[in-house]
C-alpha cells in the first residue's frame, strides 16, 4: 500500500511536467507533418482553406488546423508532376468533322500540371473530367475550321493554337498547359483511297510539268546558242565591213595624194594577190604565170618607189 501512494505522490509532484510531456508528444504527432517530394497538402481551419504546404518539414496548429483527407481518411497529397491525359473516344479514337465535311479519328495527349493546388481543388470538381472536356471543345472547334489537308499538315500549328486557347481558357484553375500532341490522325478507307488518286494524279502533274520544263529550257537553250552565233556571225560581218571600209577610206585618201601612182599600186598589188591565192590553192596543180610577170613586178617596184618618194 506504501508503494501506491509513493507513486500517487510521485505523479502528483510530476503531473504538470506529465502533461507537457504529453501535450508535445500530440503537438508532434498532430502538427508535425513531412511533405513528400512533389506534393503539395491543403490545410483548413474551421473547414475554410487556409494555406497550402509544400514539400519539405511543415508544422500545423492541432485541433484549430486540419489537413484535407479523402473520403477514405487519407490525406490528400497533391500531385505536382506533370501528367498526361490522352483523348480517345468509344472507337479508341476521337471523331472529328473537318471544314471540307471529311470526318476523321484523331488521337491526342495533353500535358499538364497543378501550379496553385488550392484553385485546382476547389474550383475544379474533376480536374482530368474537365481538361478532356475542354481539349475535346477546342479541339472539334479548330477542326471545323480546317480542311483535312490543312488539319494533316498543320499539326504544329494546331498544337500552338490549342495551348493558347487553353491558357486563356483555363487561368484560372491552377493549371499550366505545357504541350499537346496530335500523335496520329486516320480517316476511312474511302477517303484514303481519294487521297491516293489525288497524290498520285498531283504526281503525273508535276511529271507532266518538269517534262515541259525541261523541253521549254531545252528550246530556250538551242534559241540562244543560234541567237548568240548570229550575233557573232553579225558582229564578224560588221568588223569585215568596217575594215573594207577603212581600206576603202585609206586608198581613196591614197588615190587622192598620190594620183595615178597610187592607182597603179592598187592595180599591180590586185594582180600579185591574185596570183598568190591561186598558187596556194590545193586544187591548183599547174600555176602559169603571165609572159609579162617581169615587167608586172618591175612595175609594181617602180611605183611602190614612187609612192615612198612621196
Amino acid at each position: 500500500m506504501s508503494d501506491f501512494y509513493q507513486y500517487l505522490s510521485y505523479f502528483l509532484d510530476n503531473f504538470a511536467l506529465i502533461l507537457i510531456i504529453l501535450f508535445l508528444f500530440i503537438v508532434f504527432r498532430k502538427g508535425v507533418f513531412t511533405v513528400p517530394q512533389e506534393k503539395a497538402y491543403l490545410v483548413e481551419r474551421f473547414g475554410k482553406y487556409r494555406v497550402t504546404l509544400n514539400s519539405g518539414l511543415n508544422f500545423i496548429i492541432p485541433f484549430l488546423d486540419n489537413l484535407v483527407r479523402n473520403s477514405n481518411g487519407r490525406i490528400r497529397a497533391i500531385d505536382l508532376r506533370e501528367k498526361q491525359i490522352i483523348l480517345a473516344g468509344e472507337k479508341g479514337k476521337i471523331e472529328l468533322n473537318t471544314k471540307d465535311n471529311v470526318e476523321v479519328e484523331a488521337e491526342i495527349s495533353i500535358f499538364y500540371r497543378i501550379i496553385d493546388p488550392a484553385k485546382s481543388e476547389y474550383r475544379v470538381d474533376n480536374i482530368e473530367s474537365f481538361v478532356r472536356s475542354t481539349v475535346l471543345g477546342i479541339l472539334r472547334d479548330v477542326s471545323g475550321r480546317q480542311t483535312l489537308d490543312e488539319i494533316q499538315r498543320n499539326r504544329k500549328e494546331i498544337n500552338d493554337t490549342m495551348i493558347d486557347t487553353l491558357k486563356e481558357t483555363t487561368e484560372e484553375w491552377g493549371i499550366s498547359f505545357t504541350r499537346t500532341e496530335i500523335t496520329d490522325i486516320d480517316v476511312d478507307e474511302e477517303t484514303k483511297t481519294a487521297q491516293r488518286q489525288e497524290l498520285t494524279a498531283e504526281r503525273k502533274r508535276r511529271a507532266m510539268v518538269l517534262e515541259a520544263e525541261g523541253k521549254k529550257k531545252e528550246i530556250q537553250l538551242e534559241a540562244d546558242a543560234t541567237l548568240y552565233k548570229a550575233q557573232k556571225e553579225a558582229d564578224a560581218k560588221k568588223i569585215a565591213a568596217d575594215a573594207d571600209a577603212y581600206a576603202i577610206q585609206k586608198q581613196g585618201e591614197a588615190i587622192t595624194n598620190n594620183g595615178q601612182a597610187a592607182v597603179s599600186f592598187e592595180v599591180l598589188k590586185k594582180q600579185v594577190q591574185a596570183i598568190s591565192e591561186v598558187a596556194k590553192s590545193q586544187n591548183s596543180k599547174t600555176v602559169i604565170l603571165p609572159t609579162d610577170i617581169t615587167k608586172v613586178l618591175g612595175s609594181f617596184e617602180t611605183v611602190l618607189s614612187s609612192l615612198k618618194g612621196k
